[in-house]
């Protein structure tokens, strides 16, 4: 039987057809799958994640004193008042009288040249004080600063002990168990030089070598073969041709299980 082709006007609604439903199936999917445009949302602003302060102390809160004793120079800060008033500063003081400060005024009620200085004659080692501001501020009558120090002499020991914690006389073999390092430094001038070292210890072995410009690396090894059990109370001389500072004494601590 012969088989009769569609009219043409019947094939041209049958496409017709087909383009209407495959157009339909391609809406829904893409509605099923998120993809059709949504209206663009407006994020907020980011917020700062340190606000700014109503009362800002540049650079920071705080001053640091490292270096060596005598030869510490002053270190400034800057007050910022972002209050809606002026702010004045009636006065600065400090607990520790080895901290000096002063305030001079560069923008009057608004901001302020703190300065702290520290005594020339302060002793090597850490020291601490607090800043306080006196304002006429009835929120903020009082405004703290922290003041820290730590200062070298000027020929130094880093660490300034010898410090094996606990250790097992097993593992005496072993460098990391055995041995501890020092840097001797001279922080001013030139032809600095450790001539020795030596110990009351007779289980310890010394050795100096010279490392960068005026450092000087001294070795302290426990040695396994000498070594004692029982808690270590002893000192290591080292000896320098600085006239001022001839010897250096570095408490040795730990003990040998």
């Amino acid at each position: 039987m012969p088989i009769r082709r569609p009219e043409p006007l019947v094939g041209v609604a049958l496409a017709l057809s087909i383009l209407a439903l495959s157009g339909l199936s391609c809406s829904r999917r893409s509605g099923e799958e998120g993809t059709a445009p949504h209206p663009t949302r407006l994020r907020p602003p980011a917020r700062p994640l340190h606000p700014i302060p109503a009362i800002e102390i540049l650079p920071q809160d705080r001053v640091y004193f490292f270096g060596v004793r005598g030869e510490s120079p002053p270190r400034e800060l800057l007050l910022v008042s972002h209050l809606d008033h002026p702010l004045t500063i009636r006065g600065a003081t400090t607990d520790n009288p080895l901290f000096r400060a002063a305030v001079q005024a560069l923008e009057a009620g608004r901001r302020y040249r703190l300065t702290v200085s520290l005594d020339p004659r302060v002793p090597a080692g850490k020291h601490e004080g607090t800043l306080r501001l006196a304002t006429d501020d009835p929120a903020r009558p009082e405004l703290e600063i922290l003041l820290r120090a730590a200062l070298d002499e000027p020929v130094s020991a880093t660490p300034d002990r010898v410090y094996f914690g606990r250790v097992r006389a097993a593992d005496l073999g072993e460098p990391a168990a055995a041995e501890r390092q020092v840097l001797v430094v001279r922080h001013r001038g030139s032809g600095f030089r450790v001539l020795g070292a030596r110990s009351d210890l007779p289980f310890l072995d010394l050795t100096v070598v010279r490392a960068e410009g005026e450092s000087w690396l001294l070795s302290v090894r426990l040695v396994r073969a000498r070594a004692v059990q029982g808690e270590l109370h002893g000192t290591v001389v080292v000896r320098t041709n600085d006239a001022q500072f001839p010897e250096l004494r570095l408490p040795v601590i730990g003990t040998v299980l």
